[in-house]
């Protein structure tokens, strides 16, 4: 048995065709009806199953011509559509000739049964004559005119709601598209999408306060290029590949903190939350990205105020302890010394004694400071002139050793609430130990200015010099107590812990920017207070 199938939609005609032969049958394809006319002409046909909206030549119009042909019109014609679904679709059908007609879609098993009984039936089956069809030609094209105009008002009707429908979905897209980049830009957090080949598809106007890069600037580019320090690049690549495939990685689903870069280079601390989401068989990644600079910058403070708390009491406990005895031996020493010949082996060794203890009292004074947080009085001072006697004294030194002194002070400056000695004693510290890092010439460079942090004002005083600089692992280790970059003999350490702990009692701030062999600057932030 051969059967004629006649389909426009390819994907249904494979699929009819391969359920018609597996079932036993022949079959010979036709995507329209003037192709099936052609092989009716050439080819030996039992059935005809055929849709009815067709380009060229549609189901009613291949029924008409089939079934006024002699040598066809007693081939069974069954239609099977999804389109002409009325009752008078099915009507005109069965009137211009169709022996079946059958609605789309269909259990398969139905409609093989349905094509079996027609191809048993095959020679009992009565089909329109082409002379009843003749006849009623002119009725037939009116009928025929009418569905068509009734199929096409339908269908008018039918882009009309989709057309509706679509413009309803587009509008309702962009105020949903709208919403989400409203709250995207009004984050504090940047947030960044990138596809599955690692470039930027999406980057918040946070990202753009955080990284100073303009979304312009960075989407369409990979963001390895940007925010990921170059020491990091194979490590980032690396871990990018496994998520491509997989949608996984070491940061995907947890919160982390990690070095960034910004544009100019600078690195700084971020606190990193990486979702993995599928779209269209392709993973893209969504990150959460906070900087968390001030956060280690408080952390910080807090490490090291909590280590000179630590300190000033343990200092407190033991501080007579250590000096009462030292003061006994001082005493016994002086007292070797009046009765020691001069010149003697004896009286440099007890000199020597006497240098030892004037250093371990030296020492104790400088921890003893830090056992006496709060106990000191303040009164009105202003900044630069409190600079300015500090210089006074050892600024004709500092030029002897070839060492210049740049004033930038800001004029009219409001007074602070401070002490002023122990004020003079920081500035002193600080361009002493400038000094030290300029052992053949340089240049220290003082500036004071008012500054808003937070709201409040500031007075901001910047030390830098143009010496050998501190290396980057020692930088977190300057305020340490004990802690100096100077050859042994030079100092204890005390100097820049002593300084922090002054400046901490007068509710400021104190940090250090440096390169190894690049000179340092260290920043005082002091409150004005009224």
């Amino acid at each position: 048995m051969r059967i004629l199938i006649v389909d426009d939609n390819k994907e249904f005609l494979n699929l009819l065709e391969t359920m018609l032969r597996n079932n036993g049958y022949e079959v010979v394809p036709a995507t329209n009806g003037v192709e099936a006319l052609e092989k009716l002409y050439i080819e030996h046909i039992d059935l005809i199953i055929s849709d009815i909206l067709m380009p060229k030549m549609d189901g009613f119009q291949l029924c008409i011509k089939v079934k006024a042909d002699k040598k066809m019109k007693d081939i069974p014609l069954v239609f099977y559509t999804s389109v002409y679904t009325d009752e008078e679709d099915e009507a005109f059908a069965l009137k211009v000739g169709a022996d079946k007609f059958i609605r789309k879609p269909l259990e398969m098993d139905n409609f093989m049964n349905i094509i079996r009984d027609l191809c048993k039936d095959a020679n009992k089956i009565k089909v329109g004559s082409s002379k009843h069809i003749v006849e009623d030609d002119k009725q037939t094209l009116k009928l025929y005119n009418e569905l068509l105009v009734n199929k096409l008002e339908q269908k008018m009707l039918y882009i009309e709601k989709e057309i509706t429908e679509r413009k309803r979905v587009e509008k309702a897209l962009r105020e949903s598209e709208d919403k989400l980049r409203t709250i995207s830009n009004s984050a504090n957090n940047a947030i960044i999408m990138i596809d599955n080949e690692g470039k930027i598809t999406f980057w918040n106007e946070a990202a753009e306060k955080v990284f100073k890069y303009s979304s312009k600037e960075t989407v369409g580019r990979n963001l390895y290029e940007f925010v990921v320090p170059e020491r990091m690049h194979k490590n980032f690549l690396n871990g990018f590949k496994r998520f491509q495939d997989t949608g996984q990685g070491p940061y995907i689903g947890k919160t982390v903190e990690l070095m960034a870069v910004k544009k100019g280079g600078t690195e700084f601390p971020i606190e990193h939350s990486v979702s993995a989401v599928k779209i269209k068989g392709k993973w893209i990644a969504l990150g959460i990205i906070r900087d968390i600079t001030e956060r280690k910058q408080s952390e910080e403070k807090l490490r090291v105020s909590y280590k000179m708390a630590s300190l000033g009491r343990l200092t407190a406990g033991i501080f007579h302890e250590v000096l009462n005895p030292v003061n006994i031996i001082s005493s016994h020493v002086q007292l070797l010394l009046m009765e020691a010949e001069k010149g003697s082996k004896t009286e440099e060794d007890l000199k020597s004694i006497q240098e030892e203890i004037g250093r371990i009292v030296k020492i104790s004074d400088g921890l003893l400071r830090f056992a006496r947080k709060g106990e000191y009085t303040t009164e009105e001072a202003e900044v630069n002139s409190l600079l300015e006697k500090v210089l006074s004294i050892i600024e004709p030194d500092m030029k002897l050793e070839n060492v210049k002194i740049i004033r930038r002070f800001e004029e009219g400056l409001p007074k602070i609430m401070a002490n002023s000695d122990e004020l003079r004693q920081v500035f002193l510290n600080l361009i002493t130990n400038a000094r030290d890092a300029m052992p053949d010439d340089g240049t220290l460079t003082i500036s004071t200015q008012r500054i808003q942090k937070e709201g409040n004002s500031f007075i901001s005083i910047r030390f830098m010099d143009t010496g050998c600089g501190i290396a980057k692992e020692s930088l977190d280790r300057v305020f340490d107590p004990f802690f100096t970059t100077k050859g042994e003999g030079k100092g204890v350490g005390l100097g820049m812990s002593t300084s922090y702990g002054i400046i901490e009692n007068h509710d400021g701030t104190m940090s250090v920017e440096s390169e190894e062999g690049k000179g340092a600057t260290f920043i005082i932030d002091l409150p004005v207070k009224t």
